[in-house]
């Protein structure tokens, strides 16, 4: 019973660690993707050029 008792504790153990580290990677990859977003929005804001051609070139392909 002690032996079976120990193999479950390591079991959710390992469990809870994967849980950890998956919610480790997650809140990077979400943290990456918001800086990208953000910094992508302040250079657009800085370079006006940049969306008006993208504007003109979607108008023409339409």
């Amino acid at each position: 019973m002690q032996l079976d008792r120990q193999t479950l504790e390591q079991a959710q153990a390992q469990r809870l660690r994967r849980a950890r580290r998956t919610a480790k990677t997650i809140g990077i990859v979400a943290f990456a993707v918001f800086v990208f977003s953000i910094a992508q929005m302040l250079w657009l804001q800085h370079h006006p050029q940049v969306r008006t051609h993208a504007t003109a070139t979607d108008s023409l392909m339409q």
